[in-house]
């Protein structure tokens, strides 16, 4: 009998981010206050540390977050029918569409992005996606024929679209975009932004695992526990370290919890835009250290997809940009990579 598993898609703390644990130890005069809610299919969580009570309550300011999130979901969600990305997909080739600023500033740097890893982060290969069964349309619970993966193929490529000023536009029929691998950070990115705004200078804002923090106090730094990884299946074993993460943000790619088996072969969400078909090598996790979250959070689904030597010639190749990989062999076991500047974090 054929073997079929397909575990349904959830935006988790993934790779060795199995759980995001926050390490925080106020001073006498510091107060915290937490914020949680939900976006874009996941959990988010803000942290503010401040010395004196804020001019503004946590219930307003959740309101304001919660507001933000909003707005960004109706631009780059395509679960939701009438949003921009989604009226965009639905276009035909060569109309002219305009794009909010939110939606331009994610389009820019996934395209950058897109280029610097030789095509490894394509924001166009939602079609490949969804005939894979990781896309809107849920599961397939089979893999689809060479000749469907060909069709996908040939309706995607950065290549194919067109960027001017706030207007897109798609050269060939069938192309669609799919934000997924980088919107989240950027929503990470626009939260943090948000508090800037509001005078606070001391805070961790994390979306479905991925974080950005601004610490206010240099003797009391923003400390990340990070979880070796583990299958859906199993329990984490313990601690692969506590990052100190000031002023920075980290995301993290990995391919344990979204994935479905088939005949024995296990295939990952993330898909080779190059192949058409899910990526079949060793890595396991991606963790991305720098400025932004949208960066990190492109460059971890990059990453990914190249694979842990490529992948950290890439990032070695960067300024700014550090990395942490975890690749895990066939007896289970798991080998790390790092960046050279990725010691300086770890505490």
């Amino acid at each position: 009998m054929t073997q079929l598993f397909f575990q349904k898609k959830v935006r988790w703390i993934s790779g060795f981010l199995f759980f995001l644990i926050v390490f925080t130890s106020c001073s006498d005069h510091e107060k915290e206050s937490t914020i949680t809610g939900t976006t874009m299919g996941t959990t988010y969580s803000v942290k503010i540390r401040f010395d004196e009570s804020p001019t503004l309550s946590a219930t307003s300011i959740k309101n304001k977050i919660d507001s933000t999130l909003m707005i960004l979901n109706q631009q780059v969600s395509t679960y939701i029918p009438f949003s921009e990305i989604s009226r965009f997909n639905a276009l035909s080739a060569g109309e002219w569409f305009e794009i909010s600023h939110h939606f331009q500033a994610i389009v820019e740097q996934a395209l950058d992005v897109s280029t610097i890893s030789g095509g490894a982060f394509d924001i166009t290969v939602h079609p490949l996606v969804r005939l894979w069964g990781f896309g809107i349309d849920g599961g397939i619970w089979e893999t689809p024929s060479e000749s469907d993966i060909r069709h996908a193929m040939n309706i995607i490529g950065s290549k194919y679209l067109t960027l001017s000023g706030n207007q897109i536009k798609k050269d060939i029929p069938g192309l669609e975009l799919d934000l997924s691998a980088i919107a989240k950070g950027y929503g990470v990115d626009l939260i943090s932004q948000l508090l800037l705004d509001l005078k606070f200078n001391d805070y961790m804002v994390e979306i479905g695992g991925e974080v950005r923090c601004q610490n206010g106090n240099a003797n009391n730094s923003w400390r990340i526990g990070i979880e070796i990884p583990a299958d859906q299946q199993q329990t984490s074993e313990g601690f692969a370290g506590v990052i100190r993460l000031d002023d920075l943000a980290m995301a993290t790619s990995g391919n344990y919890r979204n994935y479905f088996i088939h005949e024995g072969h296990r295939y990952s969400h993330t898909i080779n835009p190059k192949t058409g078909k899910p990526v079949d090598h060793t890595l396991a996790s991606a963790t991305i250290i720098t400025s932004t979250c949208m960066n990190a959070d492109a460059l971890a689904t990059a990453v990914m997809v190249l694979g842990a030597i490529d992948g950290l010639e890439l990032i070695e190749s960067l300024d700014g940009v550090e990395c942490f990989l975890i690749e895990e062999n066939i007896d289970g076991s798991t080998i790390t990579h790092s960046s050279d500047g990725f010691g300086k974090f770890i505490e």
